[in-house]
């Protein structure tokens, strides 16, 4: 999924639901936080404390980290591929990711139901593909690919076959149709209806979580009438939502400002509602720039020949949106792990 869904109709939803609007940010903030956090080197604190930062996600250009051999598979199977069986293949509901909603659930911490909610949503999305390199995600797109130029689509096809390389974003896009080939098979699929799926699971995932920590009423009727709501008006418009992620969101904001989704206690909190990928980090941590011999030290720190990267906190670390990140991210891998996937991560 990309921005449109992690960060704007998580958040649609988690107001739908009941979710205050400081709680619904941090959790739509997180839902997409989890593809943007490629950060992975170590920070010391000018008190000597070290932070062995988690990336939960990562860019195009850094496939050396991702390659099976390589720890950063643990990146695509827990936070974006999560496995339901050794075959690694993704079974949204699935048994492992029920536990995950269930692990998730049983804290009072939105930072860490906004990590488990992108995983969820990539569930829906990512369920024709698995998180390593396999000869299984070499696929070819044989319709739908309109929104990639012919160039690209050709570039594709020698792309490693890494999750859903190989098909460029179109598994992400909430309102496509379209269709690949497999071997001698053709799947067609439906983003329209994985999205309209991956909603309403959401829906009941946030109904339970405002019921037990807000309002102490039934979880089942408060779902009841998130699910009225979002069949009248939420699921509808995920038909309607442009190919375009930015005119998606733009659009997608336009109807929540003026309620089109009816939510009952909305609020000037809610206009003001926005992500930006890099001010968690830029508000909680100021890198230090080397001393002495300057260019050269800087080189060194560059290419990770120290041990770690000199730091200090602009704010108090622990208490911070960033440093609540890290830290249900780190619970929410060990956890699955441990507990989850012991028996295919051993």
């Amino acid at each position: 999924m990309r921005p449109e869904f992690h960060f704007d109709l998580v958040y649609v939803i988690a107001r739908m639901a009941g979710i205050t609007p400081e709680d619904s940010y941090i959790i739509a903030n997180c839902s997409q936080y989890v593809d943007d956090h490629y950060l992975d080197f170590p920070l010391r604190f000018n008190d000597g404390r070290i932070l062995k930062q988690i990336a939960t996600g990562y860019k195009a250009y850094q496939v050396r980290k991702i390659i099976p051999q390589d720890t950063g598979m643990e990146t695509t199977l827990l936070f974006h591929f999560l496995p339901d069986s050794k075959d690694l293949h993704i079974v949204p509901e699935g048994t492992v990711a029920q536990n995950i909603v269930e692990y998730a659930l049983a804290f009072n911490d939105p930072y860490l139901l906004g990590i488990v909610s992108h995983v969820i949503a990539d569930t829906y999305s990512h369920c024709n593909f698995i998180g390593t390199y396999d000869y299984y995600n070499k696929v070819r797109v044989v319709q739908g690919g309109k929104v990639a130029s012919s160039f690209l689509k050709y570039l594709f096809t020698f792309l490693p076959p890494l999750g859903h390389a190989s098909v460029y974003s179109l598994p992400d896009i909430p309102s496509l149709r379209w269709s690949f080939k497999r071997g001698g098979d053709i799947i067609k699929v439906d983003n329209v209806e994985k999205t309209q799926a991956a909603l309403l699971y959401l829906g009941k995932i946030f109904c339970k979580y405002s019921s037990s920590f807000y309002h102490g009423d039934n979880p089942e009727e408060r779902y009841e009438r998130f699910l009225l709501k979002a069949k009248s008006f939420l699921l509808p418009f995920i038909e309607s939502l442009p190919i375009d992620s930015k005119e998606c969101s733009a659009k997608i904001n336009y109807y929540f400002q003026r309620n089109y989704f009816n939510i009952t206690d909305l609020c000037e909190k809610d206009m003001l509602v926005s992500y930006d990928a890099k001010s968690w980090f830029s508000d909680t941590i100021e890198l230090l720039k080397p001393h002495g011999i300057g260019n050269i030290a800087k080189l060194f720190l560059e290419n990770k020949i120290f041990s770690y990267y000199p730091c200090i906190e602009k704010q108090p670390f622990e208490s911070s949106h960033y440093g609540r990140f890290l830290r249900a991210a780190q619970y929410y891998k060990l956890t699955v792990v441990s507990e989850c996937l012991n028996d295919i991560l051993i």
